[in-house]
C-alpha cells in the first residue's frame, strides 16, 4: 500500500473536510471482508470508510483514477505525528 499526500493546487492553504482517496484494490479487500447482503440478496459495496491510520483520521472514498493499491491522504487528516513505522 502506498500513501500520498493530497495538496491543493495553489499550495497556499488547504481547505478540506479530511476526505482522502483509495484505489480499487484497497476497496476490493474491504468489500471481500466487510460487504453485506441486503434483504433483497443484492450485495452492497463499500465505497467510503472512516479510518484512523498512523496519526491520520478521516474519510477515505473510492477513486478509480489512482493506482489500485494507493491511499491518498490530505494534510488536514494528520492529527498527530507518529514516529513509529510499526504502528
Amino acid at each position: 500500500m502506498n500513501e500520498k499526500e493530497i495538496k491543493d493546487h495553489s499550495g497556499n492553504f488547504e481547505i478540506s473536510d479530511g476526505v482522502g482517496f483509495a484505489g480499487s484494490k484497497i476497496f476490493e479487500e474491504f468489500n471481500a471482508k466487510y460487504a453485506f447482503a441486503a434483504k433483497n440478496s443484492k450485495v452492497r459495496q463499500i465505497s467510503a470508510i472512516q479510518c484512523r491510520f498512523k496519526g491520520f483520521k478521516g474519510m477515505i472514498t473510492f477513486n478509480s483514477d489512482i493506482a489500485p493499491n494507493e491511499i491518498h491522504i490530505r494534510p488536514s487528516m494528520n492529527k498527530f505525528e507518529n514516529m513509529d513505522d510499526a504502528f
